[in-house]
């Protein structure tokens, strides 16, 4: 009976259906299209899930869609497939996060990112959409309905649209500067006219491309659950998404048990009456492991202590030279001028003792484009300066007169390995 009330309500709605588009064949708008569509230039996107410890998943994100009419109206079905790749995870003490890739999560995490599940707004852009405006892009929005597992595709139950909501043709004011994610800001974005919309229909839609809006969300309790299980069983070292307290009150524990051996002293009894000085094997064995503890802990005391004596001492030294390559700097300056003031300047070692013109000097520009010769002069021999020694000796008289600290800096290096000595 069921089949047979399903056959006559098809029958019906294509008859209907032939009977508006005969009427009307405007309204047909034939013959729509179909295809698949995956992010633009990404091999996989990433999605924010609003949580602190697994702040975004990404992955690799298919739409199967298909676009026809019925009854003279649009209808678009979508569906989702994803596969999750990495998986950000937060340091549980706040310092930041880090990227995993699926294969390298711990084995129960692994399982549990397959338990994500994500739902995705997109839009989709028309590829040479015959609109009455050659210069208008032409975007299709959508959404994939019910939120998918990996490997899994998403339910969504075809959805109808009104020819004048079916199609957009202007990006939102508050969408422009965001790139192709502005065409995702829904408030404010031009809708295509229906006569445009039909006239994209029937000559066949063509997907060129699909962008992923922000309000795209994905489900990852699953993985949440499974870290927490993990770091509650974890006896090893700690990861940096599980809590460091759980451990500190594990050795506080172990601390503890060990002051309880402390109090057990030659002379009192266990809880069995022996003696505490007795020959008991367990006794003796934790008092081994604890005098081990205690002399590691002392050792590891001492180290931290000398490490820190050694740093502190460099950084006295760091100061000290510092502070003297200032003064020997300053010094150094004020010794040059002083000498400088008092002898004048340095004159050269040599000087020259045989100098002859050339025959034939260089040519300048003069008036009327005329040649002008500049005398030119080359040395061909060479003598000791005789004002040399006695700037010298002037200089040597200066800087010990000069001289801030009573005595002359023969070089700022001299001077500072003075003072740090």
């Amino acid at each position: 009976m069921r089949a047979f009330f399903l056959f006559q309500s098809l029958t019906l709605a294509a008859f209907f259906s032939v009977a508006a588009q005969a009427a009307d064949p405007v309204n047909a708008a034939s013959p729509g299209g179909k295809g698949s569509l995956r992010p633009m230039g990404l091999q996989e996107t990433c999605f924010k899930s609003g949580s602190r410890a697994v702040p975004v998943v990404c992955g690799r994100v298919q739409v199967n869609w298909k676009l026809w009419t019925l009854m003279g109206e649009p209808i678009g079905d979508y569906v989702l497939g994803w596969s999750p790749t990495k998986v950000r995870v937060a340091d549980a003490e706040g310092g930041g996060s880090q990227s995993y890739t699926v294969e390298n999560l711990p084995k129960a995490v692994g399982k549990a990112v397959q338990r994500m599940e994500l739902y995705v707004e997109a839009v989709a852009f028309v590829e040479k959409a015959p609109t009455s405006r050659n210069d208008t892009a032409v975007v299709l929005a959508f959404n994939t309905g019910v939120a998918a597992k990996p490997g899994e595709t998403s339910m969504n139950v075809p959805e109808g649209y009104n020819w004048e909501k079916f199609l957009h043709g202007g990006m939102s004011n508050k969408g422009i500067g965001l790139g192709l994610a502005g065409w995702c800001v829904a408030e404010g974005r031009q809708q295509l006219n229906a006569k445009d919309a039909k006239a994209v229909m029937r000559a066949g839609v063509k997907l060129d491309g699909l962008q992923v809006c922000p309000s795209s969300t994905v489900d990852v309790a699953p993985v949440e659950n499974a870290l927490a299980k993990l770091c509650e069983s974890n006896t090893g070292a700690t990861p940096h998404y599980c809590s460091r307290k759980k451990e500190a009150k594990e050795i506080d524990a172990i601390d503890a048990a060990f002051a309880k051996l402390e109090d057990r002293r030659p002379g009192g009894t266990t809880g069995a009456g022996k003696k505490a000085g007795s020959s008991d094997p367990m006794e003796a064995a934790f008092e081994a492991a604890e005098t081990e503890r205690k002399a590691r802990e002392d050792a590891r005391l001492k180290a931290a202590a000398e490490l820190r004596e050694r740093l502190a001492a460099a950084e006295r030294l760091a100061l000290v030279r510092k502070s003297a390559l200032d003064f020997c700097n300053a010094a150094k300056a004020t010794e040059d001028s002083c000498a400088a003031r008092t002898c004048g300047s340095k004159p050269s070692a040599k000087i020259c003792t045989d100098s002859r013109e050339d025959p034939t000097p260089p040519c300048g520009g003069g008036p009327n484009t005329s040649c002008i010769a500049f005398p030119k002069y080359t040395c061909y021999a060479n003598a000791p300066n005789p004002k040399r020694p006695e700037w010298e000796s002037c200089a040597a008289t200066a800087a010990q007169a000069c001289a801030t600290s009573g005595k002359p800096i023969v070089s700022v290096d001299q001077c500072v390995a003075d003072r740090t000595r």
